[in-house]
């Protein structure tokens, strides 16, 4: 049982979470944990919070505290689990994804009907390349929940990466009827029905993107590539630079970017993102 203090703590701790206050939520967290260090919930919640903001380091190590403590909670692994795959796509360290699909495994002994597990270990084979098994896990997950949106467009992005294109429309087909406002995964389809050589599809499906999340570079980006494949330099050039306005990472993306090759040997395309 919880003391009185602990709980209070606790409780608030989840509301300032709720909120958007992780700063707050993590303070009130810690000061359940400095008032009893004996239950694992307390660095669970605050372990979720720092997912939130991205420490995943913390993260991890609040999860490992909270499994040491409660050694039989399905979720915490699970949650550990979706640390080591945000780590792994930043590092693109291949040990990190192992490390979640053992979390995803032991998850799912404890918790057969975990789908959330499910589609975190089938991130976990795409970040390794296994696409197959990828399929297979987003498969399961949406066998036990069939209104994950999430799932079907993960699923659909494997297919896109096995070149898969049908199939990969159908899932994202899926995915903006349980969710609309999907901004993602209409700049996905859009970039499959470039693929496609559909491009006035592509464009709407842009479009809508850039209605939904007028500041994710995504859509502008693809948007270029889409330009640039069909030989308008000049609207593949406009394209890319608002997409390096709303994220940097774009120029570098460019450099080596297999679309722009009809960009390659223009002044302005090297202006904006320096020699390869």
């Amino acid at each position: 049982m919880y003391s009185n203090y602990t709980l209070a703590y606790m409780n608030r701790g989840t509301a300032w979470a709720e909120k958007g206050e992780y700063s707050k939520a993590i303070a009130d967290f810690g000061d359940a944990i400095r008032l009893d260090q004996s239950h694992a919930s307390p660095y669970h919640n605050r372990g979720r919070t720092y997912m939130d903001i991205g420490e995943y380091e913390k993260a991890i190590a609040d999860y490992d505290k909270a499994i040491l403590l409660n050694p039989d909670e399905a979720k915490a692994y699970s949650d550990r689990g979706n640390a080591w795959v945000k780590k792994g796509q930043e590092s693109r360290d291949v040990v990190c994804y192992e490390r979640s699909i053992a979390d995803y495994n032991h998850a799912l002994v404890l918790d057969p009907n975990n789908a959330r597990a499910y589609t975190g270990r089938g991130a976990a084979w795409d970040g390794k390349g296994d696409y197959d098994k990828a399929i297979t896990d987003y498969g399961e997950a949406l066998r036990l929940n069939q209104k994950n949106p999430g799932a079907y467009y993960n699923r659909g992005n494997v297919y896109y990466r096995k070149g898969e294109y049908d199939s990969a429309l159908a899932d994202y087909e899926v995915a903006i009827a349980l969710k609309p406002d999907f901004a993602l995964a209409y700049s996905n389809r859009g970039l499959t029905w470039a693929r496609k050589g559909n491009y006035e599809q592509a464009i709407a499906d842009y479009d809508r993107a850039l209605v939904l999340m007028p500041n994710f570079s995504g859509p502008y980006y693809n948007r270029a590539r889409l330009e640039a494949i069909c030989g308008r330099i000049g609207n593949a050039l406009e394209w890319l630079a608002r997409a390096i306005e709303k994220d940097a990472m774009c120029r570098e993306y460019a450099k080596t970017e297999p679309d722009f090759v009809s960009l390659r040997g223009d002044s302005r395309f090297l202006a904006s993102v320096g020699n390869p």
